[in-house]
């Protein structure tokens, strides 16, 4: 029961903390692209808005990254032998 509290309260918290961030992130970055926003730092004039836009990419990849493991988690909950153990991730070449 603890588990499945834990699982719903962290899920609810990272799509809130994921919906802020991917549209404000494709907010900031359209309107860089739109604006053909350049860097103002030293000589070379680069575009930013590719920057910009891993910020909605990023986090919508890790959202995918997490719904994974909730649909894990989930599986375990209903049935703990039907997962294998995931692997430990300190334990590199043993």
């Amino acid at each position: 029961m603890q588990a499945a509290i834990d699982q719903f309260v962290s899920t609810a918290l990272i799509a809130v903390f994921a919906w802020i961030m991917v549209t404000k992130g494709w907010d900031l970055a359209s309107k860089s692209y739109v604006m053909g926003e350049v860097s103002s730092n030293g000589a070379w004039e680069g575009r930013v808005y590719p920057a910009k836009f891993m910020i909605p990419l990023g986090m919508f990849l890790l959202s995918l990254s997490w719904l994974a493991r909730c649909i894990r988690q989930a599986i375990r909950l209903v049935d703990p032998d039907a997962l294998e153990p995931e692997a430990d991730p300190g334990g590199a070449g043993q």
